[in-house]
């Protein structure tokens, strides 16, 4: 199974995604969800997840400044 996270600021943004499919079905576990970039980075340098939605502006760092920093890790 796929690991999925979602990182966003806005936590209805969060939930309507988590509620939006039926993730098992398509072979997706959901990781804990980023609360913000710097939350967001953190979660995701440690779950690694194969999946992840980002939002692009947000409090701390910006999605962007999270994919590079993720890339730059490795990930």
């Amino acid at each position: 199974m796929y690991k999925a996270m979602i990182i966003d600021d806005e936590s209805i943004v969060r939930w309507g995604l988590r509620d939006l499919m039926d993730w098992e079905a398509e072979g997706f576990g959901l990781c804990e969800d980023g609360v913000d970039g710097r939350d967001g980075l953190e979660k995701l340098l440690a779950d690694r997840p194969d999946l992840v939605l980002v939002d692009i502006k947000m409090p701390g760092i910006s999605g962007l400044e999270l994919i590079h920093s993720g890339r730059e890790s490795g990930i």
